[in-house]
């Protein structure tokens, strides 16, 4: 049986949040110049978070002004598979070297992923929509 290349992401997320996740959508469309997946946004957002800076993303997880982007309003977003494995490979990380104690929720991640997604430079975003696009071709 062949693996499974996509799956569907539950993200609940209040107007606030999304918001940001249409305002990262549509800013990564622009730059490509294209239609993309939403998706496609949380993917690179997550890609993004991955890149960064350690410190940079316990402190997104941990700063409290996150929790106004959480919500009741569920959205399903198709993504590649291998997504879930890098927000595990995350988790993996911060405990290791970062000492955080407890696995932060996928959730949370998403939601920190977003944010520095919305404050990464536009040539991050390109970077990240590539690395994206090369990963899903590898698999």
């Amino acid at each position: 049986m062949a693996a499974r290349r996509s799956r569907t992401y539950r993200i609940c997320l209040s107007h606030e949040g999304t918001e940001l996740f249409l305002s990262c959508h549509c800013r990564l469309a622009r730059l490509m110049a294209r239609f993309i997946p939403y998706g496609a946004t949380l993917f690179v957002a997550v890609l993004l978070a991955e890149a960064s800076d350690p410190a940079e993303l316990v402190a997104e997880l941990e700063d409290r002004s996150i929790n106004r982007l959480f919500g009741s309003a569920e959205h399903f977003v198709g993504a590649s598979g291998r997504l879930s494995n890098i927000v595990e490979a995350i988790c993996d990380r911060l405990i290791e070297q970062d000492g955080i104690r407890d696995r932060p929720p996928v959730a949370r991640i998403q939601l920190a992923s977003l944010t520095i997604m919305a404050g990464s430079e536009d040539g991050e975003l390109v970077q990240g929509y590539h690395r994206m696009l090369a990963m899903i071709e590898d698999h």
